[in-house]
């Protein structure tokens, strides 16, 4: 959805299921996620702010990350992001609790 002030929305409730899960799957077989995704861009599209948000019903587990794009030329982009982790760790953003990262990336496309 493109919402007032440039603002993209986007959200979703998925069913996330593991067929012929094997034994001893971290994760859960079955499972329910939903998510939100905002974005929101600036100076013509040279610099984008970006907020995810992943959340499992089963669990209560969370995933947060927050990210900044800036495009240096039109196939080379500079991202700063954070991402955190909390909840069970039987769970599917919980197993990586305690593992939340701050990332530098550079891309390239052709």
């Amino acid at each position: 959805i493109d919402a007032p002030l440039g603002l993209f929305i986007n959200a979703q409730y998925l069913v996330d299921l593991v067929s012929d899960a094997p034994t001893g799957l971290v994760r859960p077989a079955r499972d329910e996620i939903t998510t939100l995704f905002l974005r929101r861009s600036f100076g013509y599209d040279k610099l984008a702010l970006e907020l995810r948000w992943n959340h499992s019903v089963r669990d209560s587990d969370d995933m947060f990350a927050l990210g900044i794009d800036y495009l240096l030329t039109d196939n080379t982009v500079l991202t700063l992001g954070a991402e955190r982790f909390s909840g069970t760790a039987l769970g599917l953003f919980g197993q990586f609790d305690q593992q939340d990262r701050i990332t530098l990336t550079l891309g390239f496309t052709f």
